[in-house]
């Protein structure tokens, strides 16, 4: 995706990273220091000579990345996404009256310090992409910044509206790894709910096993 031979884009790897990037002669792959260091090692290539910064992460060196470069007088634009939101109950609540109907958040990794790090770096961003409408206009209740959205696209080669029959009865796909934090618990709670829809979840995870047996009580 990484095309135009006039930016280069400056990559942060830990092991060896994809052969593809390496063969770009515009993607420079910077290999963080082994051990313990290496989140040091990231707070340091933050400081590094670039125009702007893409896609940072949602750790606490990334922001302390970032609010390094501002210390030291050498902002440069930031552009962080939005694809979620994690939060609490209270987070949740304050969302849903924004929305006017229930909104789920995904659940932090580990402990309130990554919810809060994920926070801080939009508030350090000077503009977020969020992957939908509906995405941007959580962050603008959120986050003191420009939101924007763009769609993350299909490959129309593969998903497509060309010679399909369309069910009368709807299908709901849901995509990803079923662990906690992507709460896949919910999908079926939509499917106790919907009755009339066939709920169909692609993917494998730790939350498997619970999930089918949980599936397999609800009603067809």
């Amino acid at each position: 995706r990484f095309k135009n031979p006039g930016v280069t884009w400056h990559v942060l790897n830990y092991g060896d990273p994809d052969q593809s990037l390496v063969a770009r002669d515009n993607i420079n792959c910077m290999r963080l220091w082994k051990g313990r260091l290496w989140r040091l090692h990231a707070v340091l290539k933050y400081l590094g000579e670039y125009d702007a910064i893409f896609y940072p992460g949602n750790e606490a060196f990334d922001v302390w990345g970032l609010r390094l470069r501002r210390l030291l007088g050498r902002s440069i634009p930031v552009i962080s996404t939005i694809e979620g939101i994690p939060g609490n109950s209270e987070r949740e609540s304050r969302l849903s009256i924004a929305a006017g109907h229930r909104v789920y958040c995904f659940l932090p990794r580990s402990g309130s310090r990554s919810t809060h790090s994920y926070d801080d770096v939009r508030g350090l961003s000077d503009l977020s992409i969020a992957i939908t409408p509906f995405m941007a206009s959580m962050g603008r209740e959120l986050y003191p910044v420009k939101q924007v959205h763009m769609p993350i696209g299909v490959d129309t080669r593969v998903f497509h509206a060309r010679n399909r029959d369309y069910p009368s009865v709807p299908t709901i796909l849901g995509v990803g790894t079923l662990y906690q934090r992507k709460r896949p618990e919910v999908f079926l709670e939509l499917a106790r709910r919907i009755p009339g829809a066939r709920f169909v979840w692609l993917g494998d995870g730790p939350m498997y096993n619970s999930l089918q047996t949980q599936a397999a009580d609800l009603p067809n």
